[in-house]
């Protein structure tokens, strides 16, 4: 048997803040887990410690108790990283709200990979509450890769809280920053191209073809594209006219393992499609003379403003630019209008309404609204935003001008950017 003592080290926690994040973390030296609970060396109360800053349930906490003496069955000389993997695996909120926080927190720690292991919850309202699915999952899972790539070995908190024997660790992360969390406004430039070239680096072997240079437009059953097989026609078209030998691909992303989705993107020039998790992509794409395309559906400027806020940041950040199409025809759109309210059906049908009426309407509805949709996507209009995105990447790829820079002359001129 094996102990540790507050004497054997001076034993240390920080409560760190990200610098553009409200997320705290605990890092400090010797802990056991045991009985349910994470035991730190000191005397302090018995605490809840989150370990995912945005679920309101059980499962993103977890019982810290301290204690100056614990006897240990099982010592682990690395360290570990308990975290919760929200709306785990959904693919943004896994990758960005998870995977990479786990990253810039390691960093700002200067933790190597292969002295982590991770010890990973779901949360969120994806969460499935069989432990021993959780676990599989985590180890042979869509993210099994990933995981693979980030840390020594993953495992299950949950499976190891029930476990009779006391395990220490030589140190221990609860929690993580959010420093490059995809709904941080400001995220650190820095961090995020660090895990963006890593990932990329992880999964330079997977490669799906030879193609040097892609567009990659997104198929989902859902929120779909109606014309679908007309729009790729006309993108067909559009690159023959630029001269430009781009491979073109119709990519349904859930049907990809995520290392070859990762893989894909480091050769795609222009990634398009409607509202949704697959543009999260353009965070590994051909940095800096990338363009992303963001669809958005009918009504999202009346009822959801901000909406994809979030894949602007991701692409300014990993493709470079960012451009951005509103369907503005009610004539082009077919609700899904067994998951709407009446409410909001009314103010669909209407294109307008009250600033009161809004604020009658809960964010669940607003956030329907404007994913229950599928959108006719208007060629003509289409074909000028992707015309702007093509000669700004020959502008970019030609050294006329930077993506940092462009971005202010692309948003001054073209009403359609940003939001």
């Amino acid at each position: 048997m094996c102990h540790y003592t507050s004497i054997i080290l001076v034993w240390f926690v920080f409560a760190c803040i990200a610098s553009n994040s409200r997320a705290h973390y605990i890092f400090t030296q010797n802990a056991a887990i045991h009985s349910g609970s994470i035991w730190l060396p000191g005397d302090r109360g018995d605490q809840n410690v989150r370990i995912e800053p945005r679920s309101p349930e059980k499962e993103a906490f977890v019982s810290v108790k301290y204690s100056n003496k614990q006897a240990c069955d099982v010592e682990d000389d690395r360290v570990a990283f308990v975290a919760g993997l929200f709306n785990f695996p959904q693919y943004g909120h896994t990758m960005f709200n998870g995977v990479g926080n786990i990253f810039a927190t390691m960093n700002e720690l200067g933790i190597k990979r292969g002295e982590v292991v991770l010890l990973v919850r779901k949360t969120g309202r994806y969460m499935r509450r069989s432990p021993t699915e959780e676990g599989s999952r985590f180890l042979t899972g869509p993210f099994e890769s990933v995981f693979r790539a980030i840390a020594n070995e993953t495992k299950s908190l949950s499976g190891l809280l029930r476990t009779e024997s006391v395990i220490c660790f030589s140190k221990i992360i609860i929690g993580f920053s959010t420093a490059i969390d995809h709904y941080n406004p400001q995220p650190s430039k820095e961090t995020f191209q660090e895990f963006a070239s890593f990932m990329k680096g992880a999964f330079q072997s997977f490669r799906v073809d030879d193609c040097k240079d892609r567009v990659v437009v997104v198929s989902r059953p859902d929120r779909a594209i109606i014309n679908e097989r007309e729009i790729v026609f006309k993108v067909s078209e559009l690159l023959s006219s630029f001269g430009l030998n781009y491979c073109l691909n119709v990519t349904a992303f859930e049907k990809i393992e995520v290392h070859f989705q990762i893989n894909m993107m480091t050769t795609t020039r222009l990634l398009f499609g409607v509202d949704g998790t697959g543009l999260m992509n353009s965070a590994f794409m051909a940095w800096p003379c990338g363009v992303l395309v963001h669809l958005r559906a009918y009504g999202t400027s009346l009822l959801h403003p901000l909406k994809g806020s979030n894949f602007r940041r991701l692409a300014l950040l990993g493709a470079g630019f960012y451009l951005m199409w509103e369907n503005r025809h009610f004539n082009s759109t077919i609700l899904n209008k067994s998951k709407l309210s009446p409410a909001v059906i009314d103010i669909l049908q209407r294109g307008d309404a009250s600033p009161r009426e809004i604020s009658r309407l809960s964010g669940h509805e607003r956030h329907v609204a404007v994913l229950c949709q599928h959108t006719y996507v208007s060629a003509p209009e289409i074909l000028s935003v992707l015309e702007r995105a093509l000669q700004t990447i020959i502008n970019c790829r030609q050294g006329l001008y930077t993506a940092n820079a462009n971005m202010i002359r692309i948003e001054a001129d073209f009403p359609t950017v940003g939001n």
